[in-house]
């Protein structure tokens, strides 16, 4: 995509491609938020990342697809970038979300947000299916909590679940800032392997 083009033209239009990826990134943030969950709380905290934002996935059924290509602010942009269920009719829908080395699921239910490695294995199922099961293949329920705390200390880990209630949306901000955003060892690069693919786009 860049042929032809100088080193610092190279870099605006890269600059460029950030700045479109970061348009549809809060589109689909915002229809996912309102139309597969109404939850403006959750849209609202993810709305302020979204310039951290690596990469996206959708995941639902056939009809949360049709729903979401109804529309208007993204259409059938999405297609690419949609991982589809066998269910046909199932409401339960994902929003998969890369930061860094983390890939956190937002899950239409109020349940819990999931955050794992970029090392763990559901990352790789995620990253190299277009179709699963069910939405429910990419909970681990078993998996320890992402923020634990006591009376006495809080202590933040790699990776875990994190429930929306009570003071979850400071509980997570903090453990962004510190497990993630404050880490200059795991900033990994989406753009550069994905230049071709954006710029299409």
């Amino acid at each position: 995509p860049f042929s032809g083009a100088s080193k610092e033209e190279a870099q605006r239009l890269k600059k460029a491609m950030k700045l479109v990826y970061m348009w549809f990134a809060q589109r689909i943030i915002e229809v996912f938020f309102d139309v597969c969950v109404q939850d403006k709380e959750r849209k609202r905290f993810w709305l302020k990342y979204v310039h951290h934002l690596s990469g996206f996935k959708l995941v639902g059924s056939t009809a949360t697809k049709r729903l979401l290509q109804g529309d208007s602010r993204i259409g059938s942009m999405f297609f690419k970038h949609f991982i589809e269920t066998n269910s046909y009719k199932s409401q339960t829908s994902a929003l998969i979300l890369f930061v860094k080395n983390k890939m956190m699921v937002e899950f239409s239910d109020t349940g819990a947000l999931y955050v794992y490695n970029q090392e763990h294995s559901q990352v790789k199922f995620v990253n190299s299916h277009k179709f699963i099961n069910s939405t429910n293949d990419l909970k681990i329920p078993s998996i320890q909590l992402l923020v634990e705390s006591d009376y006495y200390y809080t202590h933040h880990n790699e990776e875990g679940r994190l429930h929306h209630r009570g003071d979850w949306q400071n509980r997570l901000t903090y453990w962004l800032n510190d497990k993630v955003l404050s880490q200059s060892n795991n900033n990994i690069s989406f753009w550069e392997t994905k230049d071709n693919e954006i710029f299409k786009e």
